[in-house]
């Protein structure tokens, strides 16, 4: 069975779980166990609200939250750093950090004397560095081309139809593309997608479009040539370069 499938699988799994405290919860409710009943049918509601964009931004907006996950990040974006130091180049060049997501990783790309462009389909950002906000689809002609796109952890959140189209049209755009994936083996997706999805607090919409090292490869292949990829079994690098550069 390859990760697609696991992915559908898994997700109509945790919906019918859900589904079913729902009920729980309401019979709890109906035969006057008030306090297991409410207390499933909250967490059931928060779960479900936490996974839904607008509800997230609005929660991103108090400042003791964000103060608060900005520290928790801190710690991640110095261990994405380590990850991806040795591909990138020395500073300065101009860098596309797409799917932004927090935001935090472009203000330290920033100290470290790049020009970053962050750029996402919503603005969850809780760093200084200003967000472009775009459809999903194309990247705003003004904003020009880069020297180098980062992805970072951003690719097994898209539904698989977009992954594709994404990464072909940021081969037009950048130079060069710096990604930074989660990967999984025959017997650890399960384990990886619970993983993402409480760290995210996301358990609902969330594509689960997890890879092998391998699978990964074979997509990037597609766009350009890889120059390089690493592993450890659990997060992979991978550098790919435009047909059109490596032919300069």
């Amino acid at each position: 069975m390859n990760e697609s499938n696991k992915s559908i699988i898994l997700r109509k799994f945790l919906n019918t779980i859900y589904v079913i405290l729902c009920i729980y919860s309401i019979l709890q409710i109906k035969n006057k166990r008030y306090y297991s009943g409410v207390t499933i049918c909250v967490i059931c509601i928060f779960l479900f609200l936490i996974s839904i964009g607008s509800v997230r931004r609005f929660v991103l907006k108090h400042s003791k939250i964000r103060s608060f996950i900005r520290e928790k990040v801190r710690i991640h974006d110095r261990w994405l750093m380590n990850k991806i130091n040795d591909n990138l180049p020395k500073a300065p060049v101009r860098i596309l950090n797409y799917g932004c997501g927090l935001n935090t990783l472009s203000d330290l790309l920033v100290k470290r004397g790049h020009t970053v462009v962050p750029i996402d389909i919503s603005d969850m950002s809780i760093g200084k560095s200003r967000v472009i906000t775009y459809d999903g689809k194309t990247i705003p002609e003004d904003l020009g081309n880069f020297d180098i796109g980062l992805i970072c952890a951003v690719l097994h959140h898209i539904e698989s139809e977009y992954i594709n189209k994404i990464i072909e049209h940021l081969m037009t755009r950048c130079k060069k593309i710096i990604i930074l994936e989660d990967v999984v083996l025959e017997n650890t997706f399960l384990k990886t997608s619970l993983k993402c999805m409480i760290e995210n607090v996301m358990f609902f919409n969330h594509p689960l479009q997890f890879k092998t090292h391998e699978q990964w490869i074979e997509l990037f292949s597609k766009y350009g040539t890889l120059t390089s990829s690493n592993t450890d079994d659990r997060f992979s690098v991978y550098e790919l370069v435009s047909n059109s550069e490596i032919n300069v």
